[in-house]
């Protein structure tokens, strides 16, 4: 229950500050913890895309593919340090 607060915090938020990139991060964040891998996967690829200059951003979208068993390969983590 605390969590979907968050998230209801953070999405109020970010409508009002679309590109706060601290506010977007701390979503990802929770629904990391709530969301299934695939659907905060398909949320990160839109984030990341929409803030592709951000090496933040970068820094823990590679963080995130690192951790996701699932979603790990060596092929599609050089794609992404040579899109970063």
């Amino acid at each position: 229950a605390i969590i979907d607060k968050k998230i209801s915090i953070y999405k109020k938020a970010l409508e009002y500050n679309p590109n706060a990139e601290r506010l977007l991060l701390g979503m990802l964040r929770e629904v990391s913890q709530l969301w299934d891998s695939e659907k905060v996967s398909n949320f990160w690829q839109k984030t990341i895309k929409e803030h592709s200059d951000s090496p933040k951003m970068w820094k823990e979208y590679i963080s995130f593919l690192q951790s996701q068993f699932t979603l790990f390969s060596v092929s599609s983590m050089r794609e992404t340090y040579a899109t970063a």
